[in-house]
């Protein structure tokens, strides 16, 4: 873990900046490795009034990084779609990336979904018309009509004079 305060004592305009709400403690902590005595005040400007996301694209477009190598792992073989010969070319970099995309969104499906070859038997209720009514009886304003609910509207006024 990185602490600031060695930091924040060599360079003190870091605690300058802090007190008076130019910088906040996550954007400090994500330039404090790479200040330096003649980098430290332009690089301080720089994310004054930053975001943490402003922050790190500043540090990314001033310190870049070489890409990562590439490579392909081996996913195995997926059930549904096998890893044959003549459906995956060796050399052949375009089907072998569809193939391994094929196979990896396979994987996510079943396990996002919970697919299965046997799937357990789900519970059944006992009345599905119950499913249709409200357990209210209708006086919730469910969508039944005024009538059937109760002989008073929503507003609470009496509908037939006769009441």
């Amino acid at each position: 873990m990185f602490t600031l305060g060695p930091q924040c004592r060599r360079f003190p305009l870091i605690f300058q900046a802090l007190a008076e709400g130019r910088i906040h403690l996550t954007g400090v902590s994500l330039l404090a490795p790479r200040l330096t005595e003649e980098n430290a005040e332009e690089l301080l400007a720089a994310a004054f009034h930053k975001t943490k996301r402003e922050i790190q694209l500043l540090i990314a477009a001033r310190f870049p990084q070489p890409d990562l190598p590439t490579f392909v792992a081996s996913l195995g073989a997926a059930p549904a779609a096998p890893a044959t010969a003549h459906e995956v070319p060796p050399g052949n970099l375009e089907a072998v990336l569809k193939f391994a995309l094929r196979a990896a969104k396979q994987k996510l499906e079943q396990r996002r979904f919970a697919a299965t070859e046997r799937p357990r038997a789900g519970h059944r209720r006992s009345n599905p018309d119950a499913l249709s009514r409200p357990r209210c009886g209708g006086r919730c304003g469910s969508g039944m009509a005024a009538s059937a609910r109760s002989p008073v509207t929503r507003a609470g006024a009496v509908r037939n004079a006769e009441i």
